[in-house]
């Protein structure tokens, strides 16, 4: 599937994107590595996306507002892609968002949300970065579907001066439940972390005794903790292999609540 939706983007998109390439900071598939008609081969660490705001368990057909961030030290503008999707990789609820967010529902299959026009990097609590704010209504269908999304920071010029920086997001687990009233929502920063970027060992400290399960950028489980107040890493998997460097995320669980912080490996 996700091969079919590359060659129709690529069929219906590339002569508008083409002029423009990476600096018009499109992006339209949210999962495939394979998205060059619009930027770069390669994700870079130099571009942080991570989920701001939003409950990950849920009741069926219940509306959830959610916040995506994006950030990057000196490109402009930025741009994203965002699906949530079944086990099977089938779009899973219905997203909307509001037209002053700068989004849109695609009108192709799948009906994942892209970006209508490049928005422009603020300060937001100090953070230079872009959010992008939207609603999912969860499917009548319990079970665990997952988001997805791809954001791409651009320096906004055209021709051989064009460049941007891509990154995806860390996958998030949403579950739908009839007992989701419990579970509160997700939110960052919740633990510290030093040093960063971190290369030998990294100390993880959460503000309550949680689990801890740390993942690389494509979601895929690397180290796991239980019942920790503080964790030094040693920025080694739990087969004892150093891990490569990149972005990481540690999410901690305590009771039914959720944190995650990400963080840089540079070997």
């Amino acid at each position: 599937m996700a091969i079919k939706f590359i060659l129709l983007i690529v069929f219906l998109i590339l002569p508008a994107c083409a002029a423009y390439s990476v600096s018009t900071g499109i992006a339209f598939n949210s999962r495939s590595t394979s998205n060059c008609a619009c930027h770069c081969e390669t994700p870079s660490s130099k571009t942080t996306l991570a989920l701001l705001q939003g409950k990950t368990t849920v009741l069926p057909n219940e509306i959830i507002n959610f916040t995506l961030s994006l950030q990057h030290s000196s490109y402009p503008k930025a741009g994203v892609a965002i699906s949530i999707e079944d086990p099977t990789g089938k779009i899973a609820g219905e997203l909307s968002v509001d037209e002053a967010e700068g989004l849109r529902v695609f009108e192709f299959s799948p009906k994942q949300l892209v970006h209508s026009r490049p928005k422009e990097f603020s300060f937001i609590n100090g953070v230079r970065q872009v959010v992008w704010s939207f609603r999912w209504k969860a499917p009548a269908t319990t079970g665990v579907y997952t988001m997805y999304a791809v954001g791409n920071a651009v320096n906004f010029q055209s021709g051989s001066n064009e460049t941007g920086d891509w990154q995806f997001l860390t996958p998030i687990p949403i579950t739908v439940s009839n007992s989701a009233t419990s579970v509160v929502e997700l939110h960052q920063d919740e633990c510290t972390l030093y040093p960063q970027p971190a290369s030998s060992h990294i100390t993880i400290s959460p503000s309550t005794l949680s689990d801890i399960y740390i993942i690389n950028e494509l979601g895929q489980p690397v180290y796991t903790a239980l019942q920790q107040t503080q964790l030094i890493w040693d920025t080694r998997s739990s087969n004892g292999t150093p891990v490569p460097s990149g972005t990481y995320t540690a999410i901690l669980t305590s009771n039914n609540k959720r944190s995650y912080k990400q963080f840089v490996v540079l070997r």
